[in-house]
């Protein structure tokens, strides 16, 4: 039924290990036989294993991210309308995948309301599921016994609404341990009867150097401090500082790694403050942190307060700003890019060369800053010496996952639906500005998780 591709030694950024490669196949016997969850902390590596795990065995993928909002309809049928202002039922990827036969990724399974999930329980258990449009979707066993009892034909079952499951139809949940501080647990009885659970554990010291190593080379002494201190806090009896190793999680040391390995003159204390937004902690919390890093050896610079402006240009279509270089983009949508007035100031020059230098790599951007500093203004030069369009989008506490993706609006007195700035940027490549990203709730932003997978970039402002 199924045949699994000899695994390579690297895919889509999977590097092997001993214990990865164990729980693989801990996961590919699960999958021969049912759905199942894979339950791990935050950036270990939870998505690229089932990512690893469909290309072995030669299966598409759908990627579902849920998020708290989302309701049992949103998760089997939306309701669209078409041109002539007729509505319809539109399909979900859910049910697209379980058409089709794809592997269906339920990412941010604790995040979603228990009553949303109760939806699923007859899709996996026995594989028939009723639709909002009074289309029924059968297993194939059902299917083929509907067909031979009544002696009719696929497009007559078709016809009266019955679709048949594709047998190689599975469903993967991915999901974070249940958190002791907020008490809730998402893990009910009525869950763990939906799936077979695996563990992914957060890797080890030794694993973690050996995933850095194959990827950047050798580990420098700066970034190896770095690891020993996510380790440290890992296993850190205070729980502040525990709560803090999120932010050097696998995923996040890997960019550091990126970063050291290009721009290996980074000050290392300028490295964990800008990882851990340090100056926007709790004072208790910042205090016990700055004292954990002091003891593992790693100091302030105070010399680069006294660094002298850096200077900027552009010659021959490569912008330069301090020792960092980028070519600058060539695009037809020239009203889309920013053109302000803007006065050289030493410390935004500085700031703009690190964000540079984090564009290059790839990342997104996250800015974040008191009321009136400046922010905008450099985001719209920075993106102005680049020469990149940009698309723009304001939040605010009302904002839903529905408004990020669509705008309603009325022309020639129609009520039509548009591309939000996010949809634009990923349809034509352009970076997209987010300002006020911390007024919107938090769940929402889980939203920019499966757009992060397209070519194009995000800068927040918050």
């Amino acid at each position: 039924m199924f045949n699994p591709k000899p695994p390579s030694k690297q895919s889509g950024g999977y590097v092997e290990t001993e214990g990865q490669n164990k729980l693989i196949h801990e996961m590919l016997q699960s999958f021969t036989v049912a759905d199942f969850c894979l339950v791990g902390p935050r950036g270990c590596g939870k998505s690229i294993l089932v990512n690893k795990m469909a290309e072995m065995m030669g299966k598409e993928t759908e990627m579902i991210v849920l998020y708290q909002d989302m309701t049992s309809r949103d998760l089997i049928q939306q309701r669209t309308t078409l041109d002539n202002g007729d509505t319809v039922w539109r399909y979900s990827p859910l049910i697209q995948a379980a058409l089709e036969g794809k592997i269906a990724i339920l990412d941010g399974i604790h995040r979603i309301h228990p009553s949303t999930l109760s939806v699923l329980h007859r899709l996996v258990h026995d594989r028939e599921l009723q639709l909002h449009d009074g289309k029924r979707l059968l297993s194939q066993e059902r299917y083929q016994q509907m067909k031979n009892q009544f002696n009719i034909s696929d497009e007559q079952l078709s016809n009266n609404g019955i679709l048949k499951i594709h047998p190689e139809f599975r469903i993967i949940a991915i999901g974070e341990p249940p958190s002791l501080q907020t008490g809730v647990n998402w893990m009910s009885p009525e869950v763990l009867s939906l799936f077979i659970f695996h563990e992914a554990k957060a890797l080890s010291k030794q694993e973690e150097m050996h995933i850095i190593t194959s990827q950047y080379g050798v580990i420098s002494k700066p970034l190896h401090r770095i690891i020993d201190l996510a380790h440290l806090l890992r296993l850190n009896q205070d729980p502040a500082l525990r709560n803090l190793a999120g932010h050097l999680s696998t995923r996040q040391l890997l960019r550091i790694a990126s970063r050291m390995q290009k721009y290996s003159s980074d000050d290392l204390y300028d490295t964990i403050q800008a990882t851990f937004m340090m100056k926007f902690l709790p004072s208790l919390t910042r205090e016990a942190l700055e004292t954990t890093v002091q003891n593992l050896g790693i100091t302030s610079n105070d010399q680069s307060l006294l660094e002298e402006p850096l200077e900027y240009g552009t010659v021959n279509g490569i912008l330069t700003i301090g020792a960092t270089k980028a070519p600058v983009f060539k695009t037809v949508n020239a009203t889309k890019v920013p053109n302000i007035l803007f006065y050289d100031v030493p410390q935004h020059l500085r700031l703009m060369e690190r964000l540079l230098q984090d564009f290059q790599l790839g990342q997104h951007l996250l800015l974040v800053g008191n009321q009136g500093v400046g922010k905008n203004k450099i985001v719209d030069r920075f993106l102005e010496l680049l020469n990149r369009p940009r698309e723009y989008i304001q939040l605010h506490r009302d904002t839903t996952v529905q408004t990020l993706t669509v705008q309603p609006t009325v022309k020639d007195g129609l009520l039509i639906h548009e591309d939000s700035p996010l949809v634009r940027a990923i349809k034509y490549g352009h970076v997209l500005v987010i300002d006020e990203a911390d007024k919107a709730p938090t769940h929402n932003a889980n939203l920019y998780t499966s757009a992060t997978y397209y070519c194009f970039t995000f800068v927040a402002i918050s």
